[in-house]
């Protein structure tokens, strides 16, 4: 009975240690002097500004939280021949909350989906924080391969993200002072 449950509390804490999160990217931008109402008001002006259909894309706006959240969709491609199975869509949620003088967003719940009639395979799913996720199979180096680079580019969007909000706050800021 001692073995059983022994065996039982190893088991669990070693499934523990190997959980999986969402691949995320954030960064907390700091806004001096600008309340946390203000900076909600403008970064719900920012997805409006930035997606072509908001309404179809918001799927949380908390006033009382002060948290907007939106999905996005960019294409996605290896970039090389032999890995044109990969081609698709990566579809992230965005979340941008305020507190006074500053606001923090996230990039989050990365989501890989090849084009229809390319090999189903080939359709990774959401993408984790484990490096090499792939131990076994066929396609892991491709799997593998892949995933990386949907890393290596969504940091490189996610930075685009953050300066292009940055950007757009300051810039909004500046003209309401000038136009008092």
């Amino acid at each position: 009975m001692k073995k059983l449950i022994l065996t039982f509390i190893l088991s669990i804490s070693l499934s523990l240690s190997y959980t999986q999160e969402a691949q995320s990217y954030s960064k907390v931008i700091s806004i001096p002097n600008i309340s946390a109402d203000t900076l909600y008001l403008l970064s719900k002006q920012w997805v409006i500004s930035s997606f072509v259909t908001p309404s179809k894309v918001m799927q949380d706006d908390s006033k009382e939280l002060k948290l907007i959240s939106a999905k996005g969709s960019i294409e996605y491609s290896y970039g090389k021949f032999s890995y044109i199975s990969y081609d698709g869509y990566l579809t992230y949620l965005i979340q941008i909350q305020s507190r006074d003088g500053r606001i923090k967003v996230d990039i989050t719940n990365i989501i890989h989906e090849n084009l229809p009639g390319n090999a189903r395979t080939s359709n990774l799913g959401f993408i984790t924080n484990i490096v090499d996720p792939y131990k076994k199979g066929v396609g892991k180096n491709y799997n593998n391969n892949v995933i990386r680079d949907i890393k290596e580019k969504m940091k490189i969007y996610s930075e685009i993200k953050f300066k292009d909000i940055e950007e757009y706050l300051n810039k909004k800021q500046v003209r309401e002072e000038k136009e008092w």
